[in-house]
């Protein structure tokens, strides 16, 4: 089942199936190794597999209430939204992709500074309030607003605060369902579902336990992982995650503010607050030595080496989902050095957690 179309792309289902789940996740871990390659990490050997233990309940067959959930939600992921032009007021229900800068006690709100933020319009979208700010505003415009800031607000020092949002809304779509019922066959078909609702169903069923194999191997790895660390201690240089954070920050943040011309100050509070954030640093440093030890698993059981068809016959069923944008594969693992690495490396990461998890099969519901 394929996600929909829309101006800047289909905001995620909340669920994916397990080889969906399987290449977002080597993905990531990709774009970590990339991120430190340059950084100097100290070296890790790899942890015995002796005597892990996984005990993760084995998923069940799906009642008729979840697959209905399921196919409720299947549904409104699939209807069509329709771009507004240029100058269209925006309204409740519309898909919109907005860039918002806010300010309140004196400087900018990292947390609530946001490029590109894509969110399905409600009245309190983004903070309370926010949403009901937006409905009428046009596409394409540029608009300041004040918000008081409610009492209990997740950050203490902001509770009661104004709040100063500067917001240009870049896009909006509509929600357009077809016409019909929702299990005529017209209104199925224009979603690209099969006509016949029993059909519909069982694609349902599949994808539902698809996605439950992907959570029972998820929290298979939230079991194994942290195991897999404590017999591979290392103490990850401060530097390094500065490194790392800093080059998120400046691609997630750095780079929106100086486009918007926000002061020096204020970019340097924002990284600051970024850089400072000790949760965001133990869950870099987590980052950082998982991807030591499985990279060291995968260099001490060779999963590093395979045929050259494997890594070919990989890029070819996964190179939409994977981001390997090529036509030619073949060609592009030949010609192009960085299309290559970062398919290696995804292709590895899914080798050594499929080894890490072998002896701990998904169950079939």
């Amino acid at each position: 089942m394929g996600p929909r179309d829309t101006p800047t792309g289909a905001p995620s289902k909340s669920t994916l199936s397990f080889d969906e789940a399987r290449v977002r996740h080597a993905i990531a871990a990709s774009a970590l190794a990339r991120a430190v390659s340059k950084v100097n990490l100290p070296p890790v050997a790899a942890p015995s597999l002796d005597g892990l233990i996984v005990e993760v309940p084995p998923p069940q067959a799906p009642t008729s209430e979840e697959l209905l959930a399921a196919l409720e939600e299947e549904i409104a992921f699939r209807i069509p939204l329709v771009p507004k032009p240029h100058g269209a007021p925006a309204a409740l229900g519309d898909l919109v992709t907005a860039d918002i800068l806010a300010f309140a006690l004196g400087t900018i709100l990292p947390n609530l500074t946001l490029p590109a933020a894509q969110f399905e319009l409600e009245p309190d979208s983004v903070e309370p309030g926010f949403g009901t700010a937006l409905v009428g505003r046009t596409v394409g415009s540029h608009f300041t607003f004040t918000l008081k800031l409610p009492p209990d607000h997740r950050l203490e020092p902001l509770r009661n605060a104004e709040a100063t949002f500067q917001v240009h809304l870049k896009e909006a779509a509509a929600v357009t369902p077809p016409p019909g019922d929702v299990d005529s066959p017209e209104f199925l078909r224009a979603l690209g579902l099969p006509e016949d609702p029993e059909e519909v169903m069982d694609l349902i069923a599949e994808e539902w336990i698809s996605e439950r194999e992907s959570q029972h191997c998820r929290q298979q790895l939230e079991q194994l992982l942290p195991q897999l660390l404590s017999r591979a201690p290392v103490v990850i240089p401060e530097s390094a995650v500065d490194a790392l954070l800093g080059g998120e920050w400046m691609e997630s943040q750095g780079r929106f503010l100086s486009a918007q011309n926000v002061s020096a100050q204020d970019q340097e509070f924002a990284a600051r607050a970024w850089l400072e954030n000790t949760d965001l640093r133990e869950r870099t440093k987590r980052r950082i030595h998982t991807l030591l030890v499985v990279t060291a698993i995968a260099r001490e059981h060779s999963l590093a080496d395979y045929p050259e068809n494997e890594l070919l016959a990989y890029v070819e069923s996964t190179a939409e989902s994977a981001g390997l944008d090529s036509e030619e594969p073949l060609e592009a693992l030949a010609s192009n050095p960085e299309f290559r690495e970062s398919a290696h490396y995804q292709f590895v990461w899914m080798r050594t957690l499929d080894f890490l998890l072998s002896p701990f099969t998904v169950p079939s519901v």
